[in-house]
């Protein structure tokens, strides 16, 4: 695996990653109830920011819960 630096941001994107990765072998092993999920990710520097990292991580993770959806109804972008 390719080192990554251990920004923040570095740090949200290999936990993403990872996850997803874990979640593509479990998908192999358990093809009978395989799992979808939906991740959106941001990072706050300051306090005074959580509030619109919260909302764009929602924001992205509802993103993302709609290209699932497209891509499950065939409808792939």
């Amino acid at each position: 695996m390719p080192s990554i630096s251990l920004t923040l941001d570095g740090l949200v994107t290999e936990t993403t990653v990872r996850f997803r990765e874990d979640l593509e072998r479990h998908n192999d092993i358990m093809r009978v109830r395989p799992l979808r999920a939906s991740i959106g990710a941001a990072t706050a520097r300051r306090p005074s920011a959580l509030s619109a990292a919260l909302r764009a991580a929602d924001e992205r993770m509802y993103a993302a819960k709609r290209r699932q959806r497209r891509i499950s109804e065939g409808v792939i972008e």
